[in-house]
């Protein structure tokens, strides 16, 4: 003889620990989702990405930023001087393989492109938001 396990809510119901979890889920993707509105609603032309959002590899040092603007599209300029144990080529090459946009962070999410190309002992790097 089998003996079945009886749930004391009945069947069909969802224990509260995984009513938690799935709202939880829920309530995330929500505030994720209105960050994604905010940014798109409230971005102007002359939004350029940071030194910190473009996620350089580690040691790597910016020499120089510059802000660009023509019609209504800005973006910014980058001169990276590579880390220690690292030519200037790899550091283009490295830039360059990341395989499409750099992905955002929880509090921006926005994607940032960005395209370098070797510039003597720097690295010329162009990002920009769209």
């Amino acid at each position: 003889m089998t003996k079945a396990r009886v749930s004391f809510a009945g069947p069909g119901v969802v224990p509260s620990v995984k009513r938690a979890a799935i709202a939880f889920g829920v309530v995330a993707l929500l505030v994720f989702w209105g960050l994604c509105f905010l940014f798109e609603f409230s971005r102007t032309s002359g939004d350029v990405p940071k030194a910190a959002a473009m996620r350089f590899p580690a040691g790597s040092v910016v020499v120089d930023t510059e802000r660009h603007c023509r019609d209504d599209r800005c973006w910014s300029t980058f001169y990276v001087a590579p880390p220690p144990g690292m030519t200037a080529t790899e550091l283009t090459a490295e830039i360059e393989d990341k395989g499409g946009p750099i992905l955002g962070s929880f509090s921006d999410p926005r994607f940032v492109y960005a395209d370098a190309t070797l510039n003597g002992l720097t690295v010329h790097v162009v990002g920009r938001y769209w």
